[in-house]
């Protein structure tokens, strides 16, 4: 479920994180971070996309050790999960760098004792825009990395056919054209779908004959008087 989770913490936050555009007026800029309920979704997109990033490595890690008990004795690379760390960490980075203007301002108002004046428009042109450089760049980038490399060890280890691992080339060549943003549907659609097949193997794994029958069959014991 992590990898469903991802998927909706992400489009949901990155829904919410709504930035004026770079076109806009500096005072188009000024209204959107002075609006309270503004400041509110920026922070709480952040928190979203936090939390994204660790089910993003949760779900990867799982994959991958499925990938890797299949392979023994084979070493499987652990180049998925360096791209899905550096997805993480990035997309925190991102999420951190976007939410501090709107938390400071909510910190300083509520919390503390006098007003802060918001920054010019030009810091907050320039955090919106590191917000989306490090989500749909270096992101996207671990993210093309996990992909790739998770499709390709998959098919090795038997557990899924060659469309998989083509698939995931595919999927893991158009992630890295994120920073157009509409390529980043890609990647969420693949997470999605693996996860619903991953869902839909464990489900017939569980409800198998040999698993009933090995749960339903009862323990051997020993009687006392035998030796």
């Amino acid at each position: 479920m992590t990898g469903v989770a991802f998927v909706v913490l992400f489009v949901v936050a990155f829904y919410i994180n709504q930035a004026p555009g770079d076109g806009a007026s500096n005072a188009v800029w000024l209204k959107t971070y002075a609006n309270s309920g503004n400041q509110i979704l920026f922070v709480v997109s952040g928190f979203m996309l936090v939390i994204a990033s660790l089910c993003l490595l949760a779900f990867v890690n799982s994959l991958w050790s499925r990938i890797a008990a299949a392979r023994r004795p084979q070493e499987t690379s652990r180049l998925p999960r360096a791209g899905a760390g550096l997805a993480a960490a990035a997309i925190a980075l991102g999420a951190v760098l976007a939410a501090t203007v709107p938390g400071t301002m909510i910190f300083r108002s509520h919390l503390a004792a006098g007003q802060l004046r918001l920054p010019s428009a030009d810091i907050l042109r320039l955090t919106a825009d590191a917000f989306f450089a490090f989500v749909s760049v270096a992101g996207m980038f671990g993210v093309a990395l996990a992909i790739a490399g998770l499709g390709v060890q998959a098919r090795s280890a038997g557990l899924f056919g060659r469309w998989f691992a083509t698939t995931s080339i595919v999927v893991a060549i158009i992630t890295l054209f994120s920073f157009g943003y509409y390529p980043m549907i890609a990647p969420m659609l693949w997470f999605l779908v693996v996860s619903i097949m991953l869902l839909r193997r464990d489900s017939v794994v569980a409800t198998s004959p040999a698993t009933v029958n090995s749960m339903a069959a009862p323990t051997p014991t020993t009687s006392a008087g035998q030796s």
